[in-house]
């Protein structure tokens, strides 16, 4: 990532970390890290910033993994 999309990544990272920071002096109804996850998924969401997601980075068909039988050899030297 370079240039405006670094920065606009590195202005919610930073955003994330103050509310992560401030948010524990506040009431405890809720944990501080997921009010900000909370806070910056709509903030996202609703301005509609593009950013990159973990389905832009990776597959997440939501399948179980390939079943393998496991082999192995037992070797018993006395």
């Amino acid at each position: 990532m370079t240039g405006s999309t670094l920065y606009l990544i590195l202005g919610l990272e930073l955003l994330t970390m103050v509310i992560i920071w401030i948010l524990p002096n506040l009431p405890k109804a809720i944990p501080a890290s997921l009010a900000a996850i909370l806070i910056i998924s709509a903030i996202v969401i609703g301005i509609g910033i593009d950013t990159r997601t973990v389905g832009d980075i990776a597959s997440i068909d939501g399948g179980f993994p390939p079943f393998h039988i496991l082999r192995f050899f037992l070797q018993l030297k006395y």
